[in-house]
């Protein structure tokens, strides 16, 4: 028998009829309605409480919905967005930071310019250079408080001071000049980092021979006739946050945060409530004591349409600074359920001990900003969640931003300018 044209229930009586159209309009509505979907697709039992959790949204034509949007959370490092926003108010995108190496026979001072991005790719890199120079022996190696070096991942919040980047110095720049086991652990990591980012830049394989390192808050060199002075010109501001983002890069978060603050008050840039001890959203650990970076879902969200703003203002795109989903690092294993959605989000993710969040922007015909803040100590199968409610809220209506991503490495070409 030929199917009549139009929607049919076929053999289903007015009751079933009923009930089938009460569904159909609930499932519509639940995908609607995201702190509904919320409400009915929370995993309790893997992740805690719902009233544990925090959810708040915005789209472009003004609809918005809350979770707990004004009970405050910790926001682990989805701190750094704010760190962003701070450093774009205080500073023009093209800024770059010096670092300046003075060299004479066998001693070498470090000046530094504050940069707030030097790690183990710039170490082996000056190791090269220097080496290229014909230096095969140092007798002294000096540096100020303005050069801050560090090769290691901070597990709460950490001060630069002169015993952390003497200690992290002393693994390259060694006795014998040979690297030891932290030193080529770091030399495959930085050569893993190269191959993805596709370039292929000299890395020693061993250091230099150094007799001492010494920090100090004076120039040894300064003046002294002979001397050679070089200088090594950092990656702007922009790339510098973008790397922050996509690697959740630490210390460099909270090097931006410091220096931007004594040029713009954070009070007078972030609106909402929220209580910042450092950049990076890392916590701050004494004894007993933690103290962890807190906000409610609606200071995120106002502070995602602020830098979002900023963000145009200074000529750039979202993209630009914040980690899209098929970048690597932090989003590498993230959205591998919705391909889709992957490419249409640029978000900031955060985990910590009973923390896992994610914020950000999700392009589409409505383009929608974003907060999660779970409260939990099921990070792994938090992030999995968030992934699959997201895909769930979008329901395919998200867009690719058309993004092509770009080398975020820290040395372009020869280390010295």
């Amino acid at each position: 028998m030929p199917r009549p044209s139009g929607f049919s229930f076929g053999p289903y009586s007015p009751p079933m009829r009923r009930l089938f159209i009460l569904l159909i309009f609930s499932a519509s509505a639940w995908a609607q309605d995201p702190v509904e979907l919320l409400r009915r697709q929370f995993p309790a039992a893997t992740l805690g409480p719902l009233n544990q959790q925090a959810f708040c949204w915005q789209d472009s034509s003004g609809a918005s919905g809350a979770y707990r949007g004004d009970a405050t959370q910790r926001l682990a490092s989805v701190t750094k967005l704010f760190t962003t926003l701070l450093a774009l108010e205080a500073y023009r995108p093209e800024k770059t930071w010096t670092t300046t190496v003075y060299r004479l026979g066998t001693r070498v001072h470090i000046a530094g310019g504050m940069d707030p991005w030097f790690e183990e790719e710039k170490i082996f890199a000056l190791i090269q250079a220097l080496k290229d120079q014909g230096v095969t022996r140092i007798t002294e190696l000096t540096f100020d408080g303005a050069f801050v070096f560090t090769d290691t991942a901070q597990s709460q919040h950490t001060p630069a001071t002169f015993p952390l980047v003497q200690t992290a110095l002393a693994r390259y720049f060694t006795a014998n000049g040979a690297f030891g086991a932290t030193a080529n652990q770091r030399r495959a990591a930085v050569l893993a980092f190269q191959k993805e980012e596709g370039i292929d830049f000299p890395l020693p394989t061993s250091g230099i021979a150094t007799t001492r390192i010494t920090p100090g808050h004076t120039n040894p060199l300064l003046n002294v006739p002979g001397v050679i002075v070089q200088r090594h010109t950092s990656r702007t501001l922009v790339t510098i946050l973008k790397a922050m983002n996509i690697m959740s890069k630490n210390m460099v978060a909270n090097m931006l945060w410091e220096q931007s603050r004594r040029v713009k008050d954070p009070a007078t840039t972030i609106a909402g409530s929220y209580k910042f001890h450092n950049g990076s959203g890392l916590p701050v650990i004494s004894g007993q004591t933690r103290l962890d970076n807190t906000a409610t879902c609606q200071t995120i969200l106002t502070m995602l349409s602020t830098l979002e703003s900023k963000i145009q203002a200074r000529g750039l795109e979202i993209n630009d600074v914040v980690g899209v989903g098929t970048d690597f690092g932090s989003y590498r294993e993230r959205f591998l359920n919705d391909l889709n959605l992957k490419e249409s989000i640029a978000a900031k993710t955060g985990t910590l001990k009973h923390t896992s969040s994610l914020a950000g922007w999700i392009e589409g015909e409505n383009p929608v900003r974003f907060v999660i803040l779970n409260h939990t100590t099921a990070s792994t199968q938090a992030r999995a969640w968030q992934d699959r409610f997201l895909s769930a809220w979008q329901n395919g209506t998200s867009r690719p931003r058309g993004y092509i991503r770009s080398s975020v490495y820290p040395v372009e070409g020869a280390f010295f300018d």
